[in-house]
C-alpha cells in the first residue's frame, strides 16, 4: 500500500508514460479488492485441484503426516481450534487473510475455519497469492 500510495503522490505513473494522468482516488482500495479476490478465488481453486483439506480433525491428520505445505485459518477462528492446530503446525506457515463468512461463502461450506493445502505446485502458486496480499496489507 505505502509504495503505491508514494507513486500515486511523487505522479509516478504520469512519469512514466510522460504525460498527465489522473489516478482515481479509489485505486489503492480497488487493488486490495482485487488482491484480495485472487486470493479468495485461489481457495475454491485448490479446492477443485484436490488439495484443500478442511475441517480440524483432517487438517490435524493431514499434518501428522507431514504433507501439507502452509495452513489457513479463519482470522476469527477460535483459541482453542487455534492452539490445538499451532501445537501440531511447528513449522508450517500460517496465514489468516479471511473470516470464516468468507470461507464458507467461497466453498459452499459451513464453519470452515482451518484449511490445509497439500504440497506441490499448486500449493505453491496459492501461496504467492497469499503472500502477494499479505506483503500489500502489511504495507
Amino acid at each position: 500500500k505505502t509504495i503505491l500510495q508514494k507513486a500515486i503522490n511523487n505522479n509516478l505513473f504520469g512519469k512514466a508514460v510522460k504525460k498527465s494522468v489522473k489516478i482515481d482516488n479509489e485505486l489503492i482500495n480497488q487493488v486490495e479488492n482485487l488482491l484480495f479476490f485472487l486470493a479468495l478465488n485461489a481457495v475454491s481453486l485448490a479446492r477443485k485441484a484436490g488439495i484443500l483439506i478442511s475441517g480440524m480433525d483432517k487438517v490435524k491428520e493431514a499434518l501428522k503426516k507431514n504433507n501439507i505445505a502452509f495452513l489457513l485459518e479463519a482470522q476469527n477462528a477460535g483459541a482453542d481450534g487455534h492452539n490445538k492446530i499451532m501445537s501440531l503446525a511447528k513449522n508450517i506457515e500460517v496465514f489468516n487473510l479471511f473470516k470464516i463468512e468468507e470461507l464458507d461463502k467461497e466453498l459452499a461450506k459451513d464453519n470452515t475455519v482451518h484449511l490445509a493445502f497439500i504440497k506441490g505446485t499448486m500449493a505453491n502458486s496459492v501461496r504467492e497469492t497469499f503472500v502477494r496480499l499479505t506483503s500489500f496489507l502489511s504495507n
